[in-house]
């Protein structure tokens, strides 16, 4: 059947916890499922709501949403009720009340944010999917992508080994086993929204750019596609000297630390999927296809 879309609403938190507010993560689930296939996307600061597509009439979705400033995200304020759509052709537009519980969230050992979120009716369209183009992003070669060594090994379909990148592993990161894929490109790129080619990342090693929203948001996204292994491409000129506090706050590789240390362990824990930050230009000199 048609599918059907979403539109959240929510509103501004009393307190940002000393730092505005610079963008709102909003998750959805299916009930049946659990958060381990939840889909994101991302609002920017100034908005407060966000448009969910791709929801399938007759089951119970779950909706949460977090706040994010330079320290970091908070936790989910979480809607008390399940939303259940109906089939598009049949209903255009209905409201479903849902409340926002309150959360508390500690992004670090010193500061914290804390969100209330008041009722608020949330707004459902049902309308058919958009219908879009999408030039699907060309494979690359196979690697090894290793969160232990903290490197990509690129294989050559005859010469074998061809490149060794040096590279740095998120903090949670499982770091207890090693991935052997293909690797493709993101779609969208930035993969800040539910993948558009879900079925060409699934069991694959995806890259995804930086910049746009939080890395663990990538991640997740990456994750909710079936990735195997996630690779976020660095093209800041913070990270051409050295994997440390100038390119990702907080953090220095040197001092035996992962990228994003002070995000919070629970958050990396539901997306368990390998993830390494490599830089633009050793990975187009090593896969040029990809960057073509």
């Amino acid at each position: 059947g048609a599918l059907g879309c979403a539109q959240l609403s929510w509103t501004t938190p009393p307190d940002d916890g000393g730092y505005p507010i610079t963008s709102f993560n909003v998750s959805v689930w299916e009930e049946e499922h659990g958060r381990g296939l939840s889909s994101f996307a991302v609002a920017q600061g100034s908005e407060r709501s966000s448009r969910i597509a791709n929801l399938r009439p007759g089951r119970r979705y779950w909706f949460a949403v977090s706040g994010v400033n330079k320290e970091g995200m908070g936790l989910e304020a979480v809607s008390s009720t399940a939303l259940v759509l109906s089939s598009p052709m049949k209903e255009k537009l209905k409201e479903h009340k849902s409340h926002f519980i309150q959360d508390r969230a500690h992004n670090d050992g010193t500061s914290a944010m804390f969100f209330s979120y008041a009722a608020h009716p949330d707004r459902v369209v049902f309308t058919a999917p958009t219908q879009l183009e999408l030039a699907v992003p060309s494979s690359g070669p196979i690697v090894t992508v290793s969160d232990t060594l903290q490197h990509i090994f690129v294989h050559g379909a005859k010469e074998g080994l061809i490149a060794s990148l040096t590279c740095w592993a998120a903090h949670h990161s499982p770091k207890s086993y090693d991935v052997r894929a293909r690797v493709v490109y993101a779609s969208p790129r930035h993969a800040c929204s539910v993948l558009f080619n879900a079925d060409e990342v699934a069991n694959k090693v995806v890259l995804v750019d930086r910049g746009h929203c939080p890395l663990l948001i990538k991640v997740q996204s990456a994750f909710a596609a079936r990735a195997a292994a996630v690779v976020i491409v660095d093209d800041s000129a913070a990270c051409l000297s050295a994997f440390d506090n100038a390119c990702s706050g907080g953090s220095a590789k040197v001092h035996k630390e992962g990228f994003a240390k002070h995000d919070q362990p629970e958050l990396w824990e539901a997306a368990p999927v390998p993830t390494m930050l490599a830089r633009k230009h050793d990975l187009e000199l090593a896969m040029p296809s990809l960057f073509s």
